[in-house]
């Protein structure tokens, strides 16, 4: 009995970091919990420091509470241990950081989303190789698959992933060290908390930069592959011409995107302690824009036009076919006899069947005025930000 490919794709995993290759190759943790540990991580761990800081809610928030929590057994000696509280109303404590929330749980979907896509490569290639799709060798599939692999784990990348995390990490610090940023729970005249986020920070935008390194990878990877020619499966079980693996993958690869324009939106449209002021924060924000057409509209359409091109070339290959046919039909009704032999006419509409076939073939999953459309979505978010990452930087400039 052969192993499904679900179960062994004989492809070895798309990230090779020793993490990965632990909790999931391993140990097959459950992304779900591994997303839950992260937002744990990222905004529970900021909610113990805070509250040992006293900084988790305002006096006046606290005075607030305990009028409705005095008489509630536990609850009320939760917010009783709330009296000392150092964020004067006005100011920004962590209870009340909807933005810094915000971004957490964007994180946590993000990181669940991206697991499944790592997942997800494997079983792709794999299927796509045992259903001759794209239309070339093993070989040549497991070499484009390691090669792609090779780029996104580089130690080139793991470099820039590092030097990027450094970055925001010594942005964080700035703030948490600087003489003007009373009003953010993480400031040092309230404790350590914001020492410790600086941290998460770091780590958070590490991993995030390798995401982004290894889904492009894998974007690239999927379009080259379909950048040759493809086998036409019009009647194959699942509908789309065998592509639904690819279609689970693309429809992943665009949800990241979505949610990576989120982060974006949360990060530098809402702003975070100044950070959507700052060149390093539109340099990031540029770096996570230009990423979304590479990871989204690249594998996308390489897959649609992959398709076309092969569903254009049966169409080619029908066309003669058709025409004598059809010339076939015209003159036998042209005869002077009135007769028209049946086989001619029989012929001409089991062509013009399949011609039909063919020209409305499910193009999985965009047409083009869609598509275009969605570029056009895209290119407008690109053009603000990059207008507001050169008007940042010039700004500072001018300014020293």
């Amino acid at each position: 009995m052969t192993s499904s490919p679900r179960m062994n794709t004989r492809l070895p995993s798309w990230p090779s970091d020793p993490l990965y290759a632990l909790f999931i190759s391993k140990f097959n943790v459950n992304p779900y919990l591994i997303a839950a540990v992260g937002f744990a991580v990222y905004w529970g761990t900021p909610l113990f420091m805070s509250y040992m800081d006293n900084t988790l809610i305002t006096y006046e928030q606290y005075v607030y509470l305990s009028k409705y929590t005095e008489h509630v057994p536990i609850v009320g000696y939760i917010v009783s241990t709330l009296k000392d509280s150092r964020i004067v109303s006005g100011l920004t404590p962590y209870a009340s950081d909807l933005p810094h929330f915000e971004f957490s749980v964007v994180m946590a979907i993000g990181g669940l989303v991206s697991l499944r896509i790592f997942k997800q490569i494997p079983i792709t290639v794999t299927e796509l190789q045992r259903d001759h799709l794209p239309n070339v060798d093993n070989e040549f599939s497991k070499h484009n698959f390691a090669r792609y692999r090779c780029f996104g784990n580089h130690w080139t990348t793991r470099c820039a992933s590092l030097v990027l995390a450094l970055l925001a990490f010594l942005v964080f610090i700035e703030t948490y060290t600087g003489d003007n940023c009373s009003f953010w729970w993480g400031c040092a005249i309230y404790g350590r908390a914001g020492l410790l986020f600086s941290f998460i920070v770091f780590l958070m935008m590490y991993y995030g930069t390798q995401i982004l390194f290894l889904t492009a990878a894998a974007s690239l990877m999927i379009a080259k592959l379909f950048s040759l020619e493809m086998q036409l499966r019009p009647f194959h079980a699942d509908g789309c011409n065998g592509l639904r693996p690819v279609g689970k993958l693309l429809f992943l690869l665009w949800l990241i995107s979505i949610l990576l324009a989120a982060a974006v939106f949360v990060a530098m449209g809402i702003g975070y302690i100044g950070i959507e002021k700052t060149p390093i924060g539109w340099t990031f924000a540029m770096l996570a824009t230009s990423t979304i057409p590479l990871i989204a509209i690249v594998p996308l359409f390489s897959v649609v036009r992959a398709t076309q091109r092969a569903r254009d070339k049966h169409l080619e290959k029908l066309e003669p076919l058709l025409d004598s046919a059809l010339s076939s039909v015209v003159e036998s009704r042209d005869n002077p006899s009135g007769k028209r032999p049946p086989s001619h006419s029989c012929k001409f509409e089991n062509l013009r069947a399949v011609h039909g076939l063919l020209k409305d073939l499910n193009i999985w999953p965009f047409n083009p005025r869609a598509l275009t459309m969605v570029m056009a979505i895209y290119a407008a978010q690109f053009l603000l930000t990059l207008r507001e990452f050169l008007g940042t930087s010039l700004s500072k400039l001018v300014a020293h």
